[in-house]
């Protein structure tokens, strides 16, 4: 009985550690990493630290500037709306998973899907040391 429930209270204190970490997108901190589903499409990174959207291919990468994080679209009132640059949005969850991304660009309407996690307040590009 006693193992039982110390095995129940450590499960517990470690459900409530795992949640206490984890991370809204509409907190608006750290950064978050969208990786697309197509090879050809860029990686997105969400830079709440620098007020940046980035869309990054392995040549370059383009900022935009973020505009607006709320809760809601037309469809679905629990996602989370992302609005970046003059025409761009991108719509994912609130701890994110699956997105949608529409971006307009010199008349071009590019389209692109995949999936958003967070990553955390340090630079994804430099390594830990």
């Amino acid at each position: 009985m006693l193992k039982a429930f110390i095995l129940s209270l450590a499960l517990v204190t470690v459900g409530q550690a795992a949640l206490a970490e984890t991370v809204r997108l509409t907190e608006q901190s750290g950064r978050w990493v969208c990786q697309s589903e197509s090879p050809g499409w860029p990686q997105i990174l969400i830079d709440f630290t620098e007020k940046a959207y980035r869309r990054c291919d392995q040549n370059t990468c383009v900022t935009y500037p973020l505009r607006e994080i709320r809760y809601g679209t037309d469809n679905d009132s629990a996602a989370v709306l992302v609005r970046f640059g003059e025409q761009g949005r991108l719509i994912t969850g609130e701890y994110g998973g699956a997105y949608q991304e529409h971006l307009v660009s010199a008349g071009m309407t590019t389209r692109t899907t995949g999936n958003c996690a967070y990553r955390g307040h340090g630079d994804i590009y430099e390594p830990q040391k």
